[in-house]
């Protein structure tokens, strides 16, 4: 999930959402004229160095973009503020209605998501690993709509629902695509609020699990091609795997070893996996079947 970084006047703010553990961006690394990142997420060279100096920081092997977890929602229109103690925030009154018909394709120039991907393929360029994060269509959706309209419509108009959802799919296809790219080993996809223990297992599918599902095919291939890796975060292959769409295969590394071991250069799996900070990081392999439904819960033990 991406990594929200905000400072305000010295004051660190706790990542948002991360493929790894949340970690602050301590204020000596960035100076003392940085007060927000507003700015930031729109310039391609400062959005490298920062992301950089994080990886340093901390001695990781990846870079992680992109830096707001709000950035497709503000692709899309949405209103931004930045919240001295929470960071930067969605305006919920700037959502849109679901009677104002679909959005159409998301905007890749011009924003704050050209700007991460242009810092991505820099830092590619300079030799660097990096992990794109993405978010989930049911999330991506909650950022934009009223999170009860969207279930009502579900439930009630389910053509109209999908008519509204395709875009989005569509549109987080197209990012991950040009993530890859612009150099990105690992695409990390979650989806928090399309949790199928969050919306119940009577409605996960129908919901969520359908979106997630289509957008995952769409991503593997090009994934696949590139030698990269998808990584889904276990809520989501949990509720994936309860459709009867996933399987756990072998496990590939101890739990210690995450998230550092993705992006080894001895490492060749590609395609596919997720982790569990019990049982360490996995193989994820597709069951090429229809759906079963929600009632193949087998692998819920995976936590």
């Amino acid at each position: 999930m991406a990594l929200a970084m905000a400072l305000y006047k010295g004051q660190p703010y706790l990542p948002a959402r991360s493929l790894d553990c949340a970690r602050p961006f301590p204020v000596e690394v960035l100076g003392p004229g940085i007060d927000d990142l507003r700015t930031i997420n729109h310039w391609p060279s400062c959005l490298a160095a920062l992301v950089q100096k994080y990886r340093q920081y901390y001695r990781q092997n990846y870079c992680l973009l992109p830096l707001n977890h709000s950035l497709e929602a503000e692709a899309y229109g949405i209103q931004v503020y930045h919240d001295r103690y929470l960071g930067d925030r969605l305006d919920p009154q700037s959502k849109r209605q679901l009677d104002h018909g679909p959005l159409g394709a998301l905007p890749l120039t011009d924003n704050a998501l050209a700007a991460s991907l242009a810092a991505c393929q820099r830092l590619s360029q300079r030799g660097e690993k990096i992990c794109f994060n993405l978010t989930g269509p049911f999330t991506l959706a909650e950022q934009l709509y009223d999170f009860n309209d969207l279930l009502g419509c579900a439930r009630r108009q389910p053509a109209s629902y999908q008519a509204v959802m395709a875009p989005l799919v569509q549109g987080l296809t197209r990012l991950g695509q040009a993530a890859l790219d612009a150099g990105a080993s690992v695409l990390a996809l979650a989806d928090p609020t399309g949790d199928r223990e969050l919306l119940g297992p009577r409605h996960y599918g129908q919901v969520a699990g359908g979106l997630q599902r289509d957008l995952v095919e769409r991503l593997l291939p090009s994934v696949e091609a590139r030698g990269a890796k998808l990584y889904l975060s276990p809520g989501l292959y949990r509720g994936l795997a309860a459709l009867g769409w996933l399987e756990r295969g072998p496990q590939l590394a101890p739990a210690q070893d995450f998230p550092h071991l993705l992006f080894r250069e001895t490492w060749s799996a590609k395609g596919l996996v997720t982790e569990s900070l019990q049982g360490g990081i996995y193989k994820l392999n597709p069951i090429n079947k229809q759906e079963k439904g929600d009632s193949n819960d087998r692998n819920d033990d995976i936590r």
